[in-house]
Formats: C-alpha cells, sequence, structure tokens
C-alpha cells in the first residue's frame, strides 16, 4: 500500500485560475455514457447524447434501473423436452445426449443455422407440441429516460483511463432527493464507503474506495484502477462455426483435438494450436476489465465531498506529488 502523508491545505477552486480541465475537449460521442454528478457527489444520470440548440446546449440523461423479469427455464424445458423427446443412447455413452433446444427450434421453424432462437420461438414450439412452460425469475437492468439538463450547469469534465466525469455546479441531484447539503464531510463507515468510485477534483476517475482508516489523522484506503482492453478467443463463435456443420457437439470436437495432438486434457492453447495446425482462422472477441493497479491512502481532509460517489479536494497529481516513486507516479497520472 502507498501511504501518503499529510499534503499542504487544498486550494479552493476560486484560487486555481489555470485549471487544465478547464481547456480539454471531447467530441459528443466520447461524451457518451460518461457519469454526471452534482456537486454533492450525487448521480444525476448517464449522458445519452447531447441537444445542441442555437442558443444552448443539453445534455440527454438516462439511468440504469435493475428489474425483476419472468424468463424461460431453459434447463427445465430441456428436462422436460428429453422426458417427450427420448434420446437413444450410444454404446459408448453410459447415459443419454442432452437436447440441444435452440437446435430442435430452428429446425422446426426452418431458421437459418446462424439465426439465433428468441424465448419467444421456443415457448410457441413448445407449446405446439403440448409443453407446458417453466419460467424463472431473473434480476435485469432496464435503461430509464432521466430527462436533460443545460450545459451550463456543468463545472468539471474529467477523463482518466478509468473513464470519464462530469460534475455539476449545484446540489442538482441533492435538491432533487431532499438531501441536507452540508458544509463539512462527516466520517462513515466502511460499509457506507465499500465500493464507492472516486474522482479527483478535476473530475478524473480514480478508482474505488474500499474501507476507512484511522490514525493521528484519519482517511480511507483506495484502490487505483484503470481499464485494460484485451483479446481472447472467441468460443462461442468458434463453435457455431464448427458445429453442426463438422462435429456432433463440442465435447465431440475436443476429443478430435485432443487425439490430433495427443492430449487428454484440451483447454484454449490445445484449441489454439489445432486451428491453426488446419489452416481455421480463429475468431476473437475484445472485452474491457477493470484492473486494480495499487492501493493509496487518502487524508479525511483531501475528501470535499460524499454522495454516491467520493470527490476529492485534490488533484490525483497533487496527492501524488513526492509521496511515491516514479513508477506509480506514472501510473496513477496517466
Amino acid at each position: 500500500m502507498c501511504a501518503f502523508p499529510r499534503l499542504p491545505e487544498t486550494i479552493s477552486k476560486q484560487d486555481r485560475p489555470d485549471q487544465p480541465n478547464a481547456r480539454v475537449k471531447f467530441t459528443e460521442s466520447e461524451l457518451t455514457d460518461t457519469v454526471v454528478v452534482d456537486s454533492e457527489g450525487y448521480v444525476v444520470g448517464k449522458i445519452d447524447s447531447l441537444r445542441i440548440e442555437p442558443e444552448e446546449i443539453f445534455i440527454k440523461l438516462y439511468g440504469i434501473e435493475k428489474a425483476k423479469r419472468q424468463v424461460i427455464d431453459k434447463e427445465a424445458l430441456t428436462d422436460r423436452f428429453t422426458k417427450l423427446v427420448p434420446v437413444k443412447k450410444s454404446t459408448f455413452e453410459t447415459r443419454p445426449r442432452s437436447i440441444d433446444i435452440d437446435k430442435i427450434v430452428r429446425e422446426q421453424l426452418g431458421l437459418n443455422s446462424n439465426e439465433p432462437v428468441t424465448d419467444e420461438q421456443i415457448a410457441r414450439y413448445a407449446e405446439s407440441i403440448g409443453l407446458s412452460i417453466p419460467y424463472t425469475v431473473q434480476e435485469q437492468e432496464a435503461r430509464i429516460d432521466k430527462g436533460s439538463i443545460p450545459w451550463a450547469l456543468v463545472d468539471r469534465v474529467g477523463s482518466s483511463d478509468f473513464g470519464r466525469c462530469v460534475i455539476l455546479k449545484e446540489p442538482y441531484e441533492a435538491r432533487r432527493r431532499g438531501i441536507e447539503v452540508r458544509d463539512t464531510v462527516p466520517y462513515r463507515s466502511k460499509k457506507e464507503l465499500e465500493g464507492k468510485l472516486i474522482v479527483d477534483f478535476e473530475a478524473k476517475p480514480v478508482g474505488t474506495a474500499l474501507e476507512i482508516l484511522i490514525g493521528i489523522t484519519h482517511g480511507i484506503l483506495v484502490r487505483k484502477e484503470s481499464y485494460k482492453q484485451e483479446e481472447s478467443i472467441d468460443l462461442d463463435k468458434l463453435r457455431r462455426g464448427l458445429i453442426p456443420s463438422r462435429f456432433r457437439d463440442f465435447d465431440d470436437f475436443k476429443k478430435k483435438v485432443g487425439k490430433d495432438l495427443g492430449k487428454k486434457a484440451v483447454g484454449i492453447a490445445e484449441i489454439s494450436a489445432w486451428c491453426k495446425r488446419n489452416n481455421i482462422s480463429l475468431p476473437v472477441k475484445r472485452q474491457t476489465r477493470v484492473v486494480a493497479d495499487f492501493e493509496f491512502s487518502v487524508d479525511w481532509t483531501d475528501i470535499a465531498k460524499i454522495g454516491d460517489v467520493i470527490i476529492l479536494s485534490k488533484t490525483i497529481e497533487e496527492l501524488a506529488q513526492g509521496q511515491m516513486s516514479q513508477k506509480n507516479l506514472e501510473l496513477i497520472i496517466k
């Protein structure tokens, strides 16, 4: 853990005539999905789009709500299909093969082999052969409209390798929720802090809060985080390309790979080697994941506001300057 000793008192916004983020400009697409928080650190929403009028620019916002929804229980439905249409057992198998519901429905409805099968199509076919549909409840995210606000309310826009954030000039969301606006930052427990996004004075996302630190001066433990782009083999796409055109199922494919390479265990490395040997192009998927760079502490006096988001009263560069190795300094300010 990298601990920062107490730094000089916070410089107020009024005493910062040359704020770097005031000169930063973004395209509309770069601002899409950026989180917008009010001056108290409460999330107003995320940017959906901008509406540009002759005299003003407006931010159209959206939010995400979790809702419970009934969906088809495919596992239970597979069991019902299996009982209705017994599958023959191979001489070498100790149990019958499971039914591929998507494949059956695709064939019965005359769909293209690459066309995805919807729950509605599965339900329609199951009911046509006299099967009742089992359902299960899943929690899903729904996007909701949160209205628009004028760009004139924006105070700061920050960007880092952990995303972007917009901070408003006013306690817009705090007022809407009826939350009291306070000049001081009261102490909070680990339960109240853990997992909150932390942004610095210039609205640059830094990472997440881990817990409160108690000492001569109190503070919070912060995990510096960043987004990393990764490439990996898209096994689902590879399956669709090889099954059922060349192999009966994925187990059949793995057996072939193991036999050709003389391997008992078949994983990603073996599949990759086999595909290259057979001149089969490997489909690639790109994913973004959160990486924990390191942990460091922030004095409680360097916290400006705690709402849904923790806003620091200093920039991350100011907190890091002179307190860390050059390597970590480069990591934290990039």
